[in-house]
């Protein structure tokens, strides 16, 4: 008796289950199709792009941003580990564009102009081959964390963060005093 009932309620819910399926109630407050990335700056070459002194091509990668990003998620710990979905065919054609055939471990990082944890995107025009040497990405890391601190103690406008951080994270980092720097190097 009690397995028929069992076995009664776990065809009712799989039945109420395939209906949801059906009319597409299930999964949309989980799966709804986000915004597509915003450029900062269009794009306008996808091979030839040279590094410029620890700065990427602006032609080739000027910033990208999902627009629909809450500050709330952003300031919320682990949120970049959860955001980060760059495919290794991706990484390639990143590369690629920049004209790096060799990248042993340590010379290059795939790396988010617009961080992920100032709502950067994934996607290809927000990605460069950062070098390791100075000015590298233990550097921009700094500023990255910098600007986060900044944009979620509600200092500076994301929006200011994303534009500052895409158009010069160089000139941004000099900016920043020592102590600070240590304070916020990885």
């Amino acid at each position: 008796m009690p397995g028929m009932r069992i076995r009664a309620l776990v065809g009712a819910a799989l039945a109420l289950g395939l209906a949801a399926l059906a009319t597409g109630c299930v999964g949309a407050h989980k799966h709804r199709k986000a915004a597509p990335a915003r450029t900062l700056a269009p794009v306008t070459k996808r091979s030839g792009c040279r590094l410029h002194g620890g700065l990427p091509d602006s032609s080739c990668t000027p910033g990208a941003v999902l627009p629909d990003v809450k500050l709330r998620a952003l300031c919320t710990p682990g949120y970049s580990k959860r955001a980060l979905h760059v495919s290794g065919m991706t990484r390639e054609l990143v590369y690629a564009a920049y004209g790096i055939k060799v990248h042993p471990p340590g010379r290059y990082e795939i790396d988010h102009l617009v961080s992920l944890g100032l709502g950067g995107s994934n996607v290809q025009a927000n990605l460069w081959p950062e070098q390791g040497a100075f000015p590298g990405y233990h550097d921009k890391n700094t500023v990255e964390n910098y600007l986060h601190a900044q944009v979620c103690q509600h200092r500076l406008a994301l929006a200011t963060a994303q534009q500052e951080l895409a158009h010069d994270w160089l000139a941004l980092y000099r900016r920043i005093p020592t102590a600070l720097r240590r304070r916020y190097r990885t």
